[in-house]
């Protein structure tokens, strides 16, 4: 059975380097990006079953993706998107939802922990 695959897509290389550890040393494929243009690029090339979103991004923004994922999960693409972002308006929380996010983590108030544990969930 193939891996499931994550792309986490956040311009913290801290974050992402300890979260591509850890979920490979599970035995997940983990590709990452660090800002919006490439990190829409690599979930049209890597089909990520999973995708990490920090909300604010050079290039093209994590709003932006989650409306063009909508956009795309009309023609049968689904790509579940857990955002976990430094933006914590009520607002901004209600937007990513609207626009298909399926968990909103602060970054602040969330571990880093917490968030794999929810990936994993997503993945059983």
């Amino acid at each position: 059975m193939p891996s499931k695959k994550i792309l986490i897509i956040d311009d913290d290389h801290s974050i992402t380097q300890t979260f591509v550890f850890q979920m490979k040393g599970e035995g997940f494929d983990v590709e990452s990006a660090e800002d919006g243009a490439s990190g829409w690029q690599k979930i049209n090339e890597f089909q990520p079953d999973v995708i990490v979103l920090e909300l604010i991004l050079m290039k093209k923004d994590g709003f932006e993706i989650l409306r063009d994922l909508q956009k795309n999960s009309q023609e049968g693409k689904k790509h579940p998107v857990v955002v976990f972002s430094r933006l914590g308006d009520e607002r901004d929380m209600k937007e990513a939802k609207k626009l298909g996010a399926v968990e909103y983590f602060i970054k602040n108030d969330t571990t880093l922990k917490h968030l794999i544990e929810k990936v994993k969930m997503l993945l059983a």
